[in-house]
């Protein structure tokens, strides 16, 4: 026997949706991260932190991070040109779907 759905509430069935702007989103998505601008912001923010708490014993193998966060920006990237292409795709799927509508006889 199937659990009953949870009733919805008032307030959660009168939220509509905002309007959102498709190729302001698919121009938004397609800036990619910059491996040096990666390295630059993570020396800005080991700049900050204060050498007292830093523990003298411990080993920062650096070559490892830095494999890490450039592993970390090509999968940004991959991840951002995946989205680019989603949103044109759903882009073209309105037009199509919009041009039905208006051209329905």
């Amino acid at each position: 026997m199937k659990p009953k759905p949870k009733p919805v509430s008032d307030q959660a069935r009168n939220v509509l949706p905002a309007p959102v702007a498709y190729p302001q989103m698919a121009q938004a998505t397609t800036k990619q991260v910059s491996y040096a601008d990666a390295v630059k912001n993570n020396s800005e923010v080991k700049k900050k932190v204060e050498s007292a708490n830093i523990s003298p014993n411990m080993d920062f193998n650096y070559s490892r991070l830095e494999a890490t966060v450039e592993n970390l920006v090509q999968t940004i990237n991959n991840f951002t040109t995946t989205m680019t292409s989603m949103m044109q795709e759903m882009l073209r799927m309105q037009s199509t779907l919009l041009q039905a509508i208006v051209n329905k006889p």
